[in-house]
């Protein structure tokens, strides 16, 4: 279970970071998250939709290749409902756009598009073939008391987000 949660905190906290930063460069005001904190729960999200989709991929016992290519279409096209169903709830409860890729050749609405979407399959891809199994030994030596203290302050933040 921590080791879950820790991996939710780092693509969270990892994913404001880089859309913050990201956006400081392109010398745009940005914010990435409906919470104070930082932290953005989509990609939080997302890293646990990515280990599910991953674990029901690795059942079918294809050959590597094959897996690959199933994992990346099947998460490719979750993960893009994900950011489109978020940008329509983001924009409906709080009543502001976080982004919009109308400017993309090949964007489907305002919070789809076959660029971006091709990037979050190739990244998850990555995630789960490459980086967490590198770093799955550090994760799991993440005291819990740490883990207890970021969980504790991420559920104050949500409640004061959603409060005010």
């Amino acid at each position: 279970m921590y080791f879950y949660l820790n991996l939710f905190f780092i693509y969270a906290i990892s994913g404001y970071l880089f859309e913050t930063i990201t956006m400081s460069l392109m010398h745009k005001q940005y914010n990435s998250s409906v919470l104070y904190g930082p932290w953005t729960i989509v990609y939080g999200m997302a890293i646990i939709i990515m280990i599910i989709i991953f674990l029901l991929v690795k059942r079918l016992k294809l050959s590597e290749s094959k897996e690959k290519i199933v994992y990346f279409f099947t998460i490719t096209i979750v993960l893009t409902i994900l950011e489109g169903l978020s940008g329509f709830i983001i924009e409906k409860t709080r009543h502001v756009v976080y982004w919009n890729y109308d400017n993309l050749p090949l964007h489907i609405g305002h919070y789809m598009a076959v660029e971006i979407s091709t990037l979050w399959g190739l990244l998850s891809l990555a995630s789960m073939y490459f980086i967490i199994p590198r770093i799955k030994e550090k994760i799991n030596r993440i005291p819990k008391i740490i883990t207890n203290i970021i969980l504790f302050l991420f559920i104050i933040d949500m409640v004061i987000s959603f409060m005010l």
